[in-house]
Parts: structure tokens; sequence; C-alpha cells
């Protein structure tokens, strides 16, 4: 195996510093432009390493579906408890809301 080939691509070094020119599906417009801040090739290539791991796993988040606690519920009660969600709609206004543990 040559030199060459035992080497990641996407670095190119300038004045003595690597920086990071890769193209990547995760990053904003499909390519990843930025500096390690380091004149060691191991060290950028840990760097690199690490920049794709965390682009890839900010990636996966976003997927990820993010609920409000009243949307969450709400799922749960449809999906888990099976109640209808009509009955357990949740107030619009201060007093609705407090009218309920006013009465006796």
């Amino acid at each position: 195996m040559s030199k060459k080939q035992s080497r990641m691509p996407g670095l190119r070094q300038r004045n003595g510093i690597w920086h990071i020119e890769k193209r990547c599906r995760y990053a904003p417009g499909g390519w990843l432009h930025e500096s390690t801040g380091t004149s060691s090739r191991v060290e950028a290539e840990r760097i690199l390493i690490r920049r794709l791991a965390n682009l890839e796993e900010e990636a996966r988040r976003q997927t990820d579906a993010v609920f409000l606690f009243e949307q969450a519920a709400l799922r749960y009660l449809e999906e888990v408890a099976g109640a209808r969600p009509e009955r357990f709609e949740l107030p619009t206004t201060w007093f609705e809301a407090t009218k309920t543990y006013i009465t006796i």
C-alpha cells in the first residue's frame, strides 16, 4: 500500500495548516470547508473523523420527532391508552383552566 492510499481524502495543506475540503451529504450545501487549526496530518485526520461523526449525529437528531408535552400526551392517549383526544382538549383561557379547580 502506498503512502498516498493510506491517507484520508478530504484534507489539504495550506500555509502549513491542514484544511478540510470534503464532500459530505450531512453538511450544509453538501461540502465541508473548514480549517482544522493544526499542522499535524494525524491530528487533522482525527478532527475530520470527529467532525463527520458530529454532522451525521446532528442530521440523525433532526430527523427524530420532537414533541411538545401536550403533543406527546395526546399521542400517548391516542396510541397507548386508546382514549379519544377530544375528551382531553386543553383549556384555551385562564378561566377555563382554573374553573375545574374552583368547582367542587
